[in-house]
């Protein structure tokens, strides 16, 4: 049976990116942990209190919030609400990351001992607001992963034309591999060459584009604009309101300001 060149350069690439940032976070740790002499503590572990500068954790938030989703969400969705839905889904995404880092700074210095945003509540609130914060945040979390895990093998089913279970266990498998081995800490620091893959790529898009999309349509029609309906009107207030909320029960936005070492 014939191999398509495409597919089999797809699975080399996508493999060796994966065994690289693998490889890299690994490295880290092992470095990490033979200059300490010990292993982490818990607080390192989990929160890597104070150990990140702005940069590392500026890379993180970006890795965070530009996932393999980007490239199947954003195009849906902006099918029915237009360029405005598409620009606010943009704007809304960004609003999250000040939202977040205000409130952190003001949660920092008035519960510096807090390990993660439900812990808070139960400091703050009480046993129950704790439970409460817990469950909304483990349903928000396990829908995002979800989202990213089916985002990947929708890319393969799609572009490559193959099944898309192996690329989702391999990441799955390797993302988890590194982490438990090396906590919060280890996670940011992946983030950063993550980070900078992405605006690498994003330069490179933009060139191309820049170099060779010659439209030849006149006036954008209304409904590539505003979008079909009220859906692009709607996304004014549905996309702050949707993901900043969101953010705020995403204990991976918080973990980022407990990791920071500038408040």
């Amino acid at each position: 049976m014939a191999v398509d060149p495409y597919v089999v350069c797809s699975y080399v690439l996508t493999i060796a990116a994966l065994l690289l940032f693998a490889g890299y976070s690994l490295g880290y740790t092992h470095r990490r942990l033979r200059g300490a002499g010990r292993g982490p503590s818990l607080d390192e572990f989990v929160a890597a209190r104070g150990m990140m500068s702005a940069w590392r954790i500026g890379f993180s938030y970006f890795a965070t919030q530009v996932g393999a989703w980007v490239v199947t969400t954003t195009s849906s969705y902006a099918c029915s609400a237009g360029l405005l839905g598409l620009s606010m889904y943009a704007l809304a995404a960004g609003m999250s990351i000040p939202v977040v880092a205000g409130l952190g700074y003001w949660l920092q210095r008035r519960y510096p001992d807090v390990l993660s945003f439900s812990d808070f509540m139960g400091q703050r609130f009480g046993r129950l607001a704790q439970a409460f914060t817990c469950l909304v945040t483990l349903f928000a979390m396990s829908v995002q992963v979800i989202a990213e895990f089916t985002s990947m093998g929708a890319l393969f089913a799609d572009f490559v034309g193959t099944e898309p279970y192996t690329v989702i266990v391999l990441v799955a498998v390797l993302t988890m591999t590194y982490t438990a081995y090396g906590g919060l800490e280890v996670s940011i620091v992946a983030d950063r060459l993550q980070a900078l893959a992405c605006l690498g790529l994003v330069a490179v898009l933009v060139g191309y584009c820049a170099a060779t999309f010659r439209p030849d349509f006149g006036p954008l029609p209304v409904d590539l604009i505003v979008g079909k309906g009220t859906a692009g009107y709607s996304s004014l207030l549905a996309m702050p309101a949707c993901l900043v909320s969101g953010a705020i029960f995403m204990e991976a936005m918080w973990s980022r300001v407990w990791a920071s070492a500038d408040p």
